[in-house]
């Protein structure tokens, strides 16, 4: 599919948005096996890291929706599914509801380091704000900053996004007609010159307006509704080996032209790459190990136009992670920790800092029935248990975590289950 001619670029100034990134290739390497690990350059006996770097982990609490009709408690049920702070003191953490605790939850929160200051947006009715209501739960799958602002992602028939830097979040449809179902949103990227959204479908679309009802959207790839796709581009969108696409799945430059995805088609795990901004992509396949399962990767990220990592981990299978310094070409396989090896981890999310040096990636050890956290200080080339945090979580009352933000090295926040959120 082609890009063809999209609305009008709306009358507004806008700066660039923050991001980076780009990539491709074919894999060697192993599975979950041993490996030394460095911290700011120096070996670690072990493979462990005794801690992130800025001093020890903080709980940062939620507060609940003090809506006296329809109170509905955030702190200890909601999911942590993102955040971004500017500052250490002047941040926003999304959540999304727990259908097994608390189907009314999922909200915007504004946060400064060590407390939640209000809730900015509300899944739930809230007559307090009425700019900001919406009706029911709502499951917030990721934060992204524009420029003006911030959006808020959850379904692409709608945006919740805030055009004050984050001060206030409102609800609007997002184009004129209703042009999307109700479909998680996986990435979102806004620029001065437009908006690319990849949703749940592996339906890329992109508009030459910034989202809301003025957007004019066009589909720019929809391999399962085009026949006439090149035998040589890939076959289908952002799928994963899960009944849910996970969101960290797919990866968009700040600029919008490089675009990449993590799916298996005929049980081959690949990496989609389009650097045209969508219009086409093109497979790399990925070596992985026999007890994989030939699994797609959770996810793909990048933090410069060379460098990249993917990933697998699950406790049914065998985990990979993988990396990349040519922009994809080719793809290394990278060591867990050796003291993870024959254990059933899940790992959700990573991200880094600005820096592309310092990397994290989270979630969960079954096999120690515990959280965990892993850190990187070479720009991924090796990782490191980080071993206070399983602690950190527990004292907070959390679980698994899911999601995490870097404003630096040293200012680090990470989320998850049960209304978590600490910060170093």
């Amino acid at each position: 599919m082609r890009r063809g001619i999209f609305g009008s670029l709306a009358a507004l100034s806008w700066i660039a948005a923050c991001g980076g990134g780009s990539t491709t290739g074919v894999d060697s390497g192993g599975g979950v096996d041993s490996g030394g690990v460095i911290d700011g350059g120096v070996a670690i006996d072990g493979g462990t890291v005794a801690g992130a770097p800025g001093g020890p982990w903080t709980a940062v609490t939620l507060i609940d929706d003090p809506n006296v009709d329809r109170p509905v408690a955030h702190r200890g049920n909601d999911v942590v599914t993102g955040m971004y702070f500017e500052t250490p003191d002047k941040g926003i953490i999304i959540t999304r509801q727990d259908g097994l605790i608390n189907t009314r939850g999922g909200a915007v929160f504004l946060a400064n380091r060590n407390t939640v200051t209000s809730i900015a947006f509300s899944g739930d009715d809230n007559a307090a704000r009425p700019a900001a209501r919406h009706t029911g739960s709502i499951a917030f799958t990721g934060l992204e900053r524009t420029p003006t602002g911030y959006i808020a992602m959850a379904y692409a028939t709608e945006t919740i996004a805030s055009d004050d830097g984050g001060a206030t979040f409102s609800v609007r449809p997002n184009a004129a007609v209703d042009r999307f179902g109700v479909e998680a949103t996986l990435a979102y990227r806004v620029t001065a010159t437009g908006t690319t959204i990849v949703r749940e479908t592996g339906i890329v679309s992109a508009s030459d307006n910034p989202p809301g009802p003025d957007a004019v959207y066009q589909d720019i790839w929809a391999p399962f509704n085009d026949p006439g796709l090149p035998a040589a581009q890939c076959q289908r969108g952002p799928r994963g080996s899960n009944a849910t696409t996970p969101r960290n799945s797919t990866y968009v430059s700040s600029d919008r032209r490089f675009v990449a995805y993590a799916t298996n088609p005929a049980l081959q795990p690949e990496i989609c790459i389009s650097t045209d901004g969508g219009d086409t992509f093109f497979p790399h396949p990925l070596v992985v190990p026999a007890d994989a399962n030939n699994a797609a990767p959770t996810g793909v990220t990048f933090t410069s136009a060379t460098t990249g990592i993917t990933w697998f981990a699950s406790r049914t299978a065998g985990s990979y992670l993988r990396r990349t310094t040519d922009g994809g070409a080719t793809w290394t396989g990278i060591p867990f920790p050796p003291e993870l090896a024959n254990q059933q981890i899940e790992l959700p999310a990573a991200f880094f800092a600005p820096d592309g040096q310092h990397g994290w990636l989270v979630g969960f050890n079954y096999t120690a029935g515990k959280a965990l956290a892993l850190r990187t200080s070479d720009g991924g080339a090796s990782w490191g248990v980080v071993t206070d945090v399983p602690d950190a979580v527990f004292a907070a009352g959390g679980d698994k975590l899911r999601s995490g933000f870097a404003l630096d090295a040293t200012h680090v926040w990470l989320g998850g289950d049960r209304g978590l959120v600490i910060r170093n």
